[in-house]
């Protein structure tokens, strides 16, 4: 049966339209859990925000945990999405962890709220969201270590700090990438610690 393309039109509106419903609750939402916490807010308060009835809410989402959920895991697929750009390029390492760092920062400048609650509250998912919402977390821990890996074999990035710190666990080194211009080789535009792996981005790493 052929579908009529007035059908999937309409079909797709629809979805746009629910889309920007959902996104304006979860914008609401980031807000006040930042502000009152999760269990300092409730599902009236969210609906009051954007002037809406509380039933508009439960429409889109079945209770304030899955509000939650929907926040973390925008956070979470965000932090995804920085390492994806990354290894989509054609390039050098260097290119890569650079297209990383600037994804990265692009993100918490533009979604730093997201960010912030999906560090401060992932403890309060119910297990199953939390666990899927990990595993995001840990997808993206590893490909960053892989990352880190090939520049370290490649010599593009090198550890540095006292002995004691050198363990084959990234996440305990500090890790220096060279990502100097021709005219200044050895001049160390970034550093990171790969400790901060641990939290996302955005979550107060120093």
């Amino acid at each position: 049966m052929t579908v009529q393309p007035e059908k999937i039109a309409k079909s797709s509106i629809k979805g746009e339209i629910a889309q920007f419903k959902r996104k304006q609750i979860l914008d609401a939402a980031v807000e006040l859990f930042l502000r009152n916490g999760y269990h300092g807010t409730s599902v009236d308060a969210i609906a009051a925000v954007l002037g809406v009835s509380k039933q508009f809410v439960y429409y889109q989402f079945k209770d304030k945990a899955a509000i939650l959920d929907g926040v973390c895991t925008t956070g979470a697929e965000l932090t995804l999405s920085a390492i994806t750009n990354s290894d989509e390029l054609v390039g050098s390492t260097v290119d890569k962890m650079r297209v990383f760092c600037r994804s990265l920062t692009e993100i918490v400048i533009d979604h730093g709220k997201y960010l912030a609650v999906y560090a401060s509250e992932v403890s309060t998912l119910r297990d199953e969201d939390r666990k899927r919402t990990l595993a995001i977390r840990a997808e993206v821990d590893d490909r960053v270590s892989e990352l880190i890996d090939r520049g370290m074999r490649g010599r593009s990035i090198r550890r540095r700090g006292s002995a004691h710190c050198r363990s084959r666990n990234h996440r305990n080194d500090l890790i220096h990438v060279d990502l100097g211009t021709s005219r200044r080789p050895r001049q160390p535009r970034w550093t990171h610690r790969a400790d901060d792996a641990d939290r996302p981005p955005g979550a107060g790493s120093q």
